[in-house]
């Protein structure tokens, strides 16, 4: 269990409850790393031939672990997967089944808000699971590398899923694991404690803004990067200045500008990253499986359902 420096009394409960197991190890970070660098920490310390994220808060169902290792063990061309993820306060409805990208360069959510039922009750393939409970082999995350660091919060796994793809695996949704998410627990409660809900609300827009454009200059090929790129980037830009206009506050497009601001100083890092990417990670085209985990939606639609 890796503590990112709570102050709440988690830890002491941990330990009253499971001192005496001897499987169960704390790691106490002394600051909050963040969900992407927190877990490296995880990693570095781990041992066995498989890796699972599990958020602090999700309740598992029977057998929820059981069913991630079957899956990888199915097919060795699968690198990484994800839990049915039910919302849960309301397990009837999904919280995510895994997300896939959009020709503009914008993340949909597949199935969210929909109710539990057959539809999703089939493995298929996604450009990135959702961290809150993934598995990933050891094999796979030595050969692509850990979370970066850099993210600290959001997108990181769908940063690290997209370099599984390009290193020649798959990533899919294991529907037979199910896992009830609160959804963004701790932000809402780090939410109630903080007097500025904006000022917290804009933090989690910067980073989103931020990393998922990182993620398009790294990860995308030459042929495709230009295209999608300058589409997120005005679609965004957009939307952000929508969204301030209708709230009556500069908020949103502050936090999309802010990112901008960030990525161009950093761009030297940035390109170093994707140098890296394209050269030594890459054995797979993009027209060689963003065609899977493409979703072919209209622009109202993507505008609607975008992450």
């Amino acid at each position: 269990m890796i503590d990112n420096g709570s102050t709440d009394g988690s830890i002491k409960q941990i330990e009253n409850e499971y001192s005496s197991d001897p499987r169960v190890k704390i790691i106490l970070n002394h600051i909050n790393y963040g969900f992407a660098k927190g877990n490296n920490v995880g990693v570095k310390i781990s041992k066995g031939d498989y890796i699972v994220f599990l958020n602090n808060d999700t309740e598992v169902e029977k057998n929820w672990l059981k069913e991630l290792v079957r899956i990888l063990e199915s097919d060795p061309n699968v690198g990484a997967a994800q839990s049915k993820l039910l919302l849960l306060h309301n397990p009837k409805l999904i919280d995510t089944c895994g997300h896939r990208l959009t020709s503009y360069g914008f993340l949909v959510e597949i199935g969210a808000g929909e109710k539990d039922g057959k539809k999703y009750d089939h493995t298929f393939d996604i450009l990135g699971a959702k961290g809150a409970s993934m598995i990933i082999r050891r094999k796979v995350l030595e050969e692509t590398g850990l979370f970066d660091s850099s993210y600290f919060a959001l997108v990181e796994e769908t940063d690290l899923c997209w370099r599984v793809w390009l290193k020649g695996y798959r990533v899919i949704f294991a529907p037979s694991s199910r896992v009830h998410h609160a959804v963004g627990g701790v932000s809402r409660e780090e939410s109630a404690k903080n007097s500025n809900l904006s000022g917290w609300r804009r933090i989690q827009l910067y980073y989103w803004y931020r990393n998922l454009m990182v993620t398009l200059l790294k990860n995308l090929g030459s042929k495709r990067l230009a295209m999608m790129f300058s589409s997120y980037l005005v679609l965004s830009f957009l939307d952000s200045l929508i969204g301030s206009i209708m709230n009556s506050n500069v908020h949103k497009v502050k936090s999309f500008f802010k990112a901008i601001l960030s990525i161009s100083k950093n761009l030297r890092s940035i390109w170093s990253k994707r140098a890296k990417n394209q050269s030594l990670l890459r054995i797979k085209r993009d027209s060689e499986f963003l065609p899977k985990i493409i979703v072919k939606l209209t622009l109202p639609e993507i505008l609607r359902r975008k992450s």
